[in-house]
């Protein structure tokens, strides 16, 4: 599993890999990154297949493409972006 984002050098392109983790009997997948401030979409590429995750904000894009966004307000926070397995959206 890999995160994408615009937050990325290469936005949509850069592949961030995901870690697999058992947590609390559910297994979760987590990548921590250091942000820049501002607002950031992402995305999940699951399986070969570009997804968003339900349990996290969406917004849709200029072309109609629901993505996951996220809010970075200071320059030193990190944020970690994680995934249930189960979650299965386009």
């Amino acid at each position: 599993m890999y995160l994408l984002g615009s937050f990325s050098e290469k936005p949509w392109i850069e592949r961030h890999a995901m870690e697999r983790v058992d947590e609390n009997s559910r297994v979760v997948f987590r990548c921590t990154l250091e942000l820049p401030i501002g607002i950031h979409s992402y995305k999940f590429i699951v399986d070969g297949q570009w997804r968003y995750a339900i349990d996290q904000p969406t917004l849709s894009d200029p072309d109609g493409n629901i993505n996951n966004v996220i809010a970075v307000r200071m320059a030193t926070e990190n944020r970690t972006c994680q995934r249930m397995q189960s979650s299965n959206q386009a």
